[in-house]
């Protein structure tokens, strides 16, 4: 059977769907929520965060070090988590701009007011996202530098715009904990249809994993 995460597997999921009440996050909750966090830590944020330990023990690089590499992992892990929160995947390729506007123009405690200034979040899906995972490439004016990882999400430099990668990465790990707190609270009624996003989200996760001649049968 296809495995999700660490220890769970779409079989798991079968079998604990349904005892899962978005209202009252219970021990079973704990097994789902606890499944998909380790679908994102280990498939997400270790390899990113292993790619900075590199970095730093490797002084021959230049500024950019391996940053495409952590920010192609951070993106990926961004939209992921977008899908998550929305019950659903991005289907259309068209709205992956959109996605990522909205994600880094309300989560302000993470990456703090600088995607709100001019067109940094709209043109960053198209020239970094899109740039890097498609064509290994930034684009329109974005440069990828290691930074500090308390330091400014982006900075400009004249026209360049420059992403603090190292920042970026504490941004988008915040953004992955608070998720993960969100969906076991159970005191905000926002957070009940949190884990109703999450539950459409890892069914339609497990329906997609299935051979096409499987899924066609049901």
């Amino acid at each position: 059977m296809p495995k999700l995460g660490p220890n769970f597997y779409t079989s798991t999921w079968e079998r604990i769907k349904d005892r899962l009440d978005p209202e009252h996050p219970d021990d079973t909750w704990e097994i789902a929520i606890a499944g998909i966090e380790g679908r994102f830590r280990e498939r997400f944020e270790k390899p990113a965060d292993a790619i900075q330990d590199l970095d730093k023990k490797d002084s021959s690089l230049y500024a950019e070090g391996r940053g495409f590499s952590i920010v192609a992992i951070d993106c990926l892990l961004l939209e992921a988590l977008h899908g998550y929160e929305q019950g659903k995947r991005t289907k259309d390729s068209k709205k992956t701009g959109k996605a990522f506007e909205k994600l880094l123009t309300s989560k302000t405690e993470f990456f703090g007011d600088v995607f709100k200034e001019g067109t940094r979040a709209r043109t960053f899906g198209s020239a970094v996202r899109n740039g890097i995972l498609h064509d290994g490439e930034t684009r329109d004016g974005w440069l990828v530098r290691q930074g500090k990882p308390n330091g400014q999400v982006v900075t400009a430099q004249g026209e360049w715009q420059v992403l603090n990668r190292d920042a970026f990465h504490t941004a988008v790990k915040k953004c992955l904990a608070d998720y993960f707190a969100r969906l076991r609270s159970a005191d905000d009624p926002k957070h009940v249809e949190l884990r109703r996003a999450f539950k459409d989200r890892v069914d339609v996760l497990c329906k997609e994993s299935e051979p096409p001649t499987t899924a066609s049968t049901r």
